[in-house]
């Protein structure tokens, strides 16, 4: 979104765009003689819906599903991966899954790496922006992704951990009240569980800046959720996203693929051993260390309620920003005993597509 140069040989002429052409408001076509890596910084919500128009319609995107069968590796730089991976449309995420699957020994490759995004936290297409929070440095320059590209690449997982034996050990742990430890990436299985990892929190930083400028609040609650908060929780931040039902007018009646999207942000003083307790009972899993000593992820991917459709689950529980590690426990007070607490926040992410294995 964005780029000046030809999409690796897949962007059509302007002339051949549905609708009115490429936006003279960017002011420069595809195929202009810039420099590759110049962004163009994109505000006007009526050019990113025009654009978004453009790039998801059928004869766009069939085209860019063939270029993705004809990739060789998910290595590299490759336009074709970089689009694709932001393009919403069950027929690509199809594409991208077994392209996944074909490539997986290889590692996530530049499918899940950062990209350059804008410095603008505008509306965008999904009420998310198109780039990055001023305020958050951990956005900087990261492009906002396809939400269902998580469901994408844990299908893609799953198939691939049911078809070979697990030859290496992931470390987890048992809850012990401590938040985790460093993760070891031995093998790529493992490294694609770290790229997902880190799309996660990269989906969740969005949400919570969509939420923050207003985005999203319509539509949902916490009894909607496919997993339930643990009792008492102090939720401050939510999103919902439900299309084809919220698709903004704004896309001219263009028919978009299901996506649903919820995000719910717990912020609170809370004991690290009850909550990692309660959502591995919840998730019925164990949980995956994030950094060192930084956090704990539960992560599923489960049938929805609707007939051919995937929900992905994911919940992180990790301490503020400059947060450190536990205080240590208090002594013992009479007649009762204290379980110590610390601030804690936790992240519940859900995101439902239709089955890109069947789509």
């Amino acid at each position: 979104t964005g780029r000046t140069e030809p999409l690796g040989g897949i962007a059509p002429e302007p002339t051949s765009l549905p609708g009115q052409g490429y936006p003279p408001e960017l002011g420069m076509p595809y195929g202009a003689p810039r420099n590759n890596e110049e962004l163009i910084e994109v505000t006007d919500p009526a050019v990113l819906f025009g654009i978004a128009r453009q790039l998801w319609e059928p004869g766009f995107t069939g085209t860019l599903s063939q270029r993705v069968d004809q990739l060789d590796s998910l290595n590299g730089t490759s336009h074709v991966v970089s689009l694709a991976r932001t393009v919403p449309v069950d027929r690509v995420r199809a594409r991208l899954r077994a392209c996944c699957v074909k490539h997986f020994d290889e590692g996530p490759g530049g499918l899940l790496s950062k990209g350059r995004g804008s410095q603008n936290s505008g509306g965008g297409v999904f009420g998310m922006g198109m780039g990055a929070e001023p305020s958050n440095m951990e956005m900087e320059k990261e492009i906002f992704l396809d939400p269902g590209l998580i469901v994408v690449v844990k299908s893609a997982l799953r198939e691939k951990s049911t078809r070979s034996p697990r030859k290496t050990r992931t470390k987890t742990t048992q809850p012990t009240g401590d938040l985790g430890g460093p993760s070891i990436a031995a093998n790529p299985r493992d490294q694609w569980k770290d790229a997902t990892e880190s799309l996660v929190m990269s989906v969740c930083r969005h949400c919570a800046a969509a939420a923050q400028n207003g985005a999203g609040q319509q539509g949902g609650s916490e009894a909607d959720s496919p997993i339930k908060p643990h009792a008492r929780a102090v939720i401050s931040t939510q999103y919902n996203l439900a299309w084809p039902r919220d698709a903004s007018t704004k896309l001219g009646g263009f028919q978009v693929d299901p996506l649903k999207v919820k995000y719910l942000r717990i912020e609170e003083d809370a004991n690290p051993l009850k909550l990692l307790r309660y959502y591995s009972r919840t998730m019925d899993t164990k949980h995956r260390e994030i950094g060192n000593n930084e956090g704990a992820w539960y992560s599923a991917l489960k049938d929805s309620g609707v007939p051919g459709r995937k929900t992905s689950i994911d919940v992180l529980i990790t301490r503020p920003s400059g947060g450190g590690p536990p205080a240590a426990a208090p002594g013992p007070t009479r007649g009762r005993n204290e379980e110590p607490t610390e601030p804690l926040v936790v992240e519940i992410l859900t995101v439902e597509i239709n089955d890109p294995a069947g789509a």
